[in-house]
């Protein structure tokens, strides 16, 4: 008799371009589970792209919301409920000002989404072969925890890689690496208030990357003090203040795109004034920007 595969597997077999992402969703599942409701969200993003270019339609600049309601004039109904029944869910992990959760009521809810995308992702072949056949699979609940390993290489063996993506998942902040349009990155990532401890552990760690002169971690730092305004005294234990200007444009000046790009965005916006004052000193960020935006 064949082995029954496990969620891991399952998705690895059936779905390998989300594979690794719902790998590292499901090992945070416990320890971090807005991380997990966010990351799912992005999954989720990446299988309506990919179901609306199967039908000849391309809408990365709408938001999520718009894409799957537009899915439904020419996909399966089973998988649009599913869709929406997913990002209904990983809402309340990137919008958790608005929900008065605990931790315990956010693993639930973590776990849930992870079951609902495996069902997407069986849904979705069981309607091209029309069978079920093949398509089973064991949600095995207890996994080996990633936040374990990745605190001993960020903070023990201070890793600078490690640094960057644990400063990334304690923030909850996946900084449009899937592929999704501004507007979908500013509504899974931009609004989400993470918890003051987890703030305060993600600045440290980015912050020691930043001293090993780390671009990305410039970048993500510089990207997390600019969109939500600084952080508050509480946020670290020193008095030094990093400035996401100084922090972009270092990262910006040594070749890093995105650093670029979000940092010309800030001088066409005209976010601040001392920038708007230099901004004709900032010219090839603005290209840099109105190319990125397009």
């Amino acid at each position: 008799m064949e082995k029954i595969r496990t969620d891991i597997e399952f998705v690895s077999a059936f779905y390998p371009s989300v594979s690794d992402k719902y790998e590292e969703a499901k090992r945070l599942y416990q320890d971090i589970p807005t991380h997990t409701l966010v990351t799912l969200k992005g999954i989720c993003s990446t299988i309506t792209n990919e179901e609306l270019d199967s039908y000849g339609v391309s809408l990365l600049k709408k938001d999520l919301f718009h894409r799957i309601q537009y899915l439904e004039n020419v996909g399966p109904k089973n998988v649009v409920d599913a869709l929406h029944q997913i990002r209904k869910a990983c809402n309340k992990g990137a919008h958790k000002e608005d929900h008065s959760l605990t931790h315990t009521e956010y693993v639930e809810l973590a776990k849930n989404a992870l079951q609902k995308s495996c069902e997407l992702i069986r849904l979705l072949h069981q309607n091209v072969i029309e069978s079920a056949i093949g398509l089973e699979y064991n949600f095995v609940e207890s996994v080996s925890p990633l936040l374990k390993d990745l605190l001993y290489e960020a903070v023990i063996k201070k890793d600078v890689e490690s640094q960057i993506r644990l400063g990334k998942m304690l923030a909850s902040s996946e900084f449009d690496e899937a592929g999704y349009s501004l507007s979908e990155s500013e509504e899974s990532n931009y609004c989400y208030n993470p918890d003051p401890l987890q703030r305060k552990l993600a600045y440290q760690i980015l912050n020691d990357a930043v001293t090993k002169n780390s671009t990305e971690a410039m970048y993500i730092l510089g990207k997390l003090l600019c969109l939500r305004g600084g952080l508050s005294q509480s946020d670290t234990d020193a008095n030094y203040q990093p400035d996401y200007r100084f922090l972009l444009k270092t990262a910006a000046d040594a070749g890093h795109f995105k650093a670029q790009a979000l940092f010309g965005i800030q001088i066409l916006t005209c976010r601040d004034g001392q920038l708007c004052r230099e901004g004709k000193s900032y010219e090839k960020y603005k290209y840099k920007a109105l190319n990125y935006i397009q």
